[in-house]
Formats: structure tokens, sequence, C-alpha cells
């Protein structure tokens, strides 16, 4: 070159002047960055630091490389642009924690930049290639998508995601790092402010806001927190353990909870609050698992009115003890005036109370249900009457039925309407749950009345309507946690699903296997007896199905029984004493065949739940069932005594023959 020579500015030199400013612009502080270019190429051009509130420079720093082409090279019908990029840069922005390095290409000729993160980049490659051979070359082919466009509209969003990923490094770090000898951040947390994504931090919210959370009724956050925690996390605060206890409890799993109920009542720091919760809870427990009778759990929960209670709390035990009240009586006793006036007190009782508009909801929908089952136990009484007398007794007992059904149905439509477009999802599945258990309990208790009647008038308009109710119910009570009211849902749902299925020929667009499949998955995770569904058994005396395999035989002689008894015992080779259990069992269930009509009385066995110990070591207790209502009788050794309370067996006619 001549003195008199000027030095040259090539095309480089200007694409990569030009590349710069825009990447300064877009890493701005207008934008919420300080972006400082490094004087020496070591793998990294720019040193970008995150501000936010647009004043604070928080110290968070990220690496760019910046490339510059002429044009663009695409490849995958344009998706990617391809770029042949040293390996130990790329290697090098991807060293820093959190690995946010990021490598920007800006094309010269539409004056359009794009970004990927280098621990994409190196992803993509080892995916592409399956190997990591690429790590030894110089070189190689980067792919940088061309979605990925780094403007002034993809600027702030951007920004949001990097600051959300700084946050939880530094939350990580305080959480973990000292588990590895790292210092704490010098961050401050407001007293609100809870690292969710750590168990301490869980346990932090849970001991500050779980009581209130109960007392909304957020079940379904209560129980997603709680099964982020260990156990030993758990059994070491007594207040994450009651809110265990009734998590698991709400979620179906009775003996989960029982055992959780057990450990709480023996901690010596359990608030009389915490203690009635729990005790509240194992009696709903000891109930499903059999271990204490229906009238006793109406006991205990009378005692447990006698202590001092929030309104809540009183208000809610009320509720649950009308609805047991009501399953245990006899068929006479649950239609009485008393029963009706009682539930219409509580109605009242929650409408002056000062409790929060969506417990009154949830208090009055649970109030709501014990009517449903006041209205369909004096459908059955009315009419067995009626079907028994002339045709015109049928029809004034269905009208006195179907205005206690407009009654209630009303109520349920108020409150949908009231609750339209608010967020208490369990208020709207409890309204969905209890009108759809109502109409099916109805319709399935009238075709057992009336065989002739088995075509299900009653959904022949809105059979598909009232199965997307049932399976809304399923979703909102599954996402709040409450699993064993999203299984009653379910059984409700496919109650109807069967209907379409006989009455249709089809399955109106829903996997019925896979529904049957969910409810045998929930009945296995709750330890829940499987109940044939009503449905196919109504269709299947109608003779539109093919008759079951074995018919009930109802009179064998004694001598048969014990002969049939030690056929089937020889199998496991039984001892005197199993065999004469073993016994009992048949003899009782004959019983119940000759007594009861086989369509609306069924039994079921409760053996002692002792892992690992045969099922005949100890007597066993039995259930009868109102298959109509799904209603269980109170457990019991001696299975004239359910038989005699529900009036299948009178002492009197029984001595006389």
């Amino acid at each position: 070159m001549a003195f008199s020579d000027y030095p040259q500015v090539d095309d480089a030199s200007e694409r990569a002047d030009e590349s710069s400013t825009s990447l300064m612009a877009l890493f701005s502080q207008a934008n919420g960055f300080i972006c400082r270019p490094l004087p020496r190429d070591t793998g990294v051009d720019f040193m970008v630091e995150l501000v936010t509130e647009r004043q604070k420079a928080r110290g968070w720093h990220f690496g760019v490389q910046l490339k510059s082409v002429s044009e663009i090279e695409t490849v995958n019908q344009g998706q990617m642009i391809s770029y042949s990029f040293k390996t130990s840069r790329l290697h090098y922005l991807g060293v820093n924690v959190p690995n946010l390095g990021m490598v920007v290409i800006y094309d010269y000729k539409t004056k359009q930049s794009y970004y990927e993160l280098a621990s994409l980049i190196t992803k993509h490659l080892f995916d592409e290639r399956g190997n990591s051979d690429w790590e030894q070359q110089d070189t190689v082919n980067i792919h940088v998508p061309t979605n990925n466009k780094l403007d002034s509209e993809s600027i702030p969003t951007l920004h949001a995601w990097l600051v959300s990923v700084f946050n939880n490094a530094v939350r990580m770090n305080d959480s973990y790092g000292g588990l590895y000898g790292l210092p704490r951040t010098s961050m401050r947390y407001s007293p609100d402010d809870f690292d969710l994504n750590s168990p301490q931090g869980i346990i932090s919210y849970l001991e500050k806001n779980g009581t209130d959370l109960l007392i909304n009724y957020q079940l379904g956050e209560v129980s997603r927190l709680i099964a982020r925690l260990t156990d030993q996390d758990i059994s070491e605060h007594t207040s994450i353990l009651c809110l265990a206890a009734t998590a698991r409890s709400q979620a179906g799993r009775f003996n989960e909870s029982h055992v959780l109920c057990r450990k709480a009542l023996r901690r010596s720091d359990l608030t009389e609050d915490q203690r009635i919760q729990i005790l509240y809870e194992d009696i709903k427990n000891r109930f499903k698992l059999g271990k204490v009778s229906l009238e006793d759990s109406i006991t205990e929960m009378a005692a447990l009115k006698e202590r001092p209670l929030s309104t809540q709390s009183r208000l809610t035990i009320a509720v649950n003890q009308l609805q047991a009240q009501l399953a245990n009586g006899t068929f006479v006793d649950a239609v009485t005036e008393k029963y009706r006036q009682q539930i219409f007190a509580l109605f009242d009782q929650i409408e002056a109370s000062n409790l929060p508009g969506s417990i009154k909801f949830l208090l009055n929908l649970w109030n709501a249900d014990n009517y449903s089952l006041f209205i369909n136990l004096t459908f059955t009484v009315n009419a067995r009457a009626a079907h028994l007398g002339t045709f015109n007794d049928w029809v004034q007992a269905m009208q006195r039925i179907m205005a206690l059904d407009k009654e209630l149905l009303n109520f349920l439509e108020t409150i949908a309407k009231r609750v339209e477009g608010q967020s208490c999802k369990l208020v709207r599945a409890y309204t969905l749950q209890i009108h759809v258990k109502h109409m099916v309990t109805r319709e399935i208790g009238s075709s057992f009345l009336r065989p002739e009647r088995n075509n299900f008038e009653g959904f022949q308009k809105n059979l598909q309507a009232n199965i997307n109710l049932a399976l809304n119910a399923v979703n909102y009570f599954n996402e709040e946690g409450v699993k064993y009211e999203a299984y009653v849902a379910l059984r409700n749902a496919l109650e109807l699903l069967e209907i379409g299925r006989f009455k249709l020929g089809k399955a109106l667009n829903h996997d019925i296997d896979g529904l049957y499949e969910l409810l045998k998955t929930w009945e296995d995770e709750m330890l829940l007896d499987p109940v044939d569904l009503q449905v196919p058994g109504i269709f299947e005396r109608a003779g539109l199905k093919a008759t079951k395999e074995g018919e009930v035989i109802a009179d064998f002689t004694d001598e048969q029984n014990q002969i049939l008894s030690r056929l089937l015992s020889r199998k496991d080779g039984m001892s005197t004493n199993q065999l004469g259990y073993l016994i009992g069992e048949i003899n009782s269930y004959q019983e119940v065949f000759k007594r009861c009509p086989p369509d609306e009385i069924g039994v079921r066995s409760i053996y002692q739940p002792v892992p690992d110990v045969p099922r005949y070591d100890h007597p066993v207790r039995y259930v009868l069932i109102k298959k109509s209502f799904n209603f269980e009788s109170s457990p019991s050794y001696d299975i004239f005594v359910p038989l005699k309370d529900w009036g299948y067996w009178i002492e009197e006619y029984n001595n006389s023959a």
C-alpha cells in the first residue's frame, strides 16, 4: 500500500458494524438490558445484563456471540438457518450458570436477527447425529430456528423469560446451595414470597395458608403441594400432617388418611381446631374402611358437635350427620316429616350464617344432596305402595314426587346461575353431581319397581347433555383433588353411557372401555370394593343382553351348604375354624337370597383387613346394599341384624314358621 492510499472498509466490517448496532439497540436499557461489548473475542462478543423495573440492574448476565451474514442459508424447508460455527466457541457459550449463552445471526440482506440458546443448539446436534463425534471437529454446522426472530416484538417476551430463569436459579441456589457448600445470594424475600419448588418453601406456605385453603375447600392446591413432599416432611410438621390427612381422605385414600389421623392425634402440639378436623375426617375414614358401623359414626359425629365449634365446622358435621341418618334409616323411617324439617332447618341455618358465599354454596349443595336422598327414598316407598294399588294410586304418587323433584332442581338451577362465571370449581362440580345423580337414581329406582319402564323416558331427549354434565363433574372433582366424588361422578357417567349404548346402539363418541379402565384404576387406588353398575342389569333382564353365566341358587339345604364349603376349602387347606366361618358366610348369603328381591338388595362381605392373614382366620361381617341408592347397612357379624333393620326378617313370623 502506497503512502497516499487509504485503508479500505470491506463488506464484512460493514456488516459487523451494522449487526452490532442492531443488537445493542435491541438489548437496550429501554428494553430492560445493558449490553456491553467485550474487547477481546474469546467466544463471547457481548455480555448482557438484565434490568428489571427499568432501573434495577440485577447482576444477572448472559453472553452473546454475534454472527453476521450477507444472506442466510436455510435447511428443513426454510425452518432452520444453517451456519458453520467453531465448536470451542459453542462450548464456551454454555459454561455459565445458568446456561443462557446465546448465538445471534444477523441477516444483512433483510436486516433481521435470529437467536438460539447454545444449550439448545448442542442438544439438537446430539439428537440429530446420535453421537458426540462432532465435538472433536474444529467447526460444526449449527441450526437456528427461523421462528426465533430477535426484534422489537419478541424482546419483551424474551426479557420476561430470562428474568424468570434467573429468579428460579437464585431460588434453587438459596434452597439447595447449602448442601453443596454454596453461599446464599443477597436476595431479600418478602414474608409472602414462597419458593414452591422447594420442600421448605411448600412447608412454609402451607403452614401459613393451609388452614385458609381448607376453609375455602381449595383441596386441589393442597393435594398438589402435599404430593411433592416426602413422608418425613409430612411427619415432622403437625400442621402439614393434618393437611395431608384431610387431603388423602378427600382423595379417597382412606387407609392412608386413617394412619395419618392416628399419628396426628398423638401430637402434643395439636390445636383444638386441628383435633376436631382430624376426628371428623377419621370418622369418615373408619366407616369407609369398615372399622366402625354407620350407627357408631352417627353417634361420634353427634358427640363431636357438642364441642366448641366454628360455624362452618358445626354446619358441615350437621349436614354429614343427617346424611348418615338418612342412609341408616329404614324405608319407612327415612321418609317421615322430621327429616324434611331437619333438611330445611339446615338450609335456614346456612343462609343465616356469616360464612363467605362460596362456602354457603357448598354447604347448601351438600344439604341439597340430603334432600335428593330424601326425595328418592320417598319415591321408593310411595311407588312401591302405589304399584300394589290402582293406576290412579301410581299417578298420584308420581305427581307428588315430581313436585319434590321440581323444587330440588329449581334450587340447583338457582345455585348454578349464581356461581356462573365464578372460579369455584368445587361448587360447579357438586351442582352437576347432585343433578345427575338424582336423575340417574330416580330412573334406576323406577325401573326396579316397574320393569316394564326399562326405556328410561327421563333421558330420551337429553341423554348426551346429562353425560356431558357427569363427565364435567368428573373433571372438576379430579382437578380439585376430591377423587372419591370424581369416582362417584364417573359411575353416574357410565350408567348414562350404558343407557346410550343399549338404547341407541352407540357409544355417543365416548371411549366407554377407557372410562371403565379409569374406574377400575380408581377402585384399586382407593381400595374400594367394585360394585356392578345398575343399568346393564336392567337391560339384561329386559332381554337386551345375554344372560350372565351362573344363576343364584337360593335353596341349598344345610347339608348341601356344608358339602359346598368343604369343596371350596380343599384348595386352601382350611382349618376347622376357617371352615366354620366359610360355612357361615355361605349360609348368610342364602338367607339374603331367600328373603330379599335380588334387583333391590345386594350383600357383600367384609374380611379382617390384616395383611398376609388368610381371609377366614376371623369372623366375616356382612353389609346389605340398597342397589337403587347404592347405600349400605352397618357392618354386622349377624346377617339377621341388617335383615331385621330393613324389614326383610320379622321375628314373630319366622319363629312361628
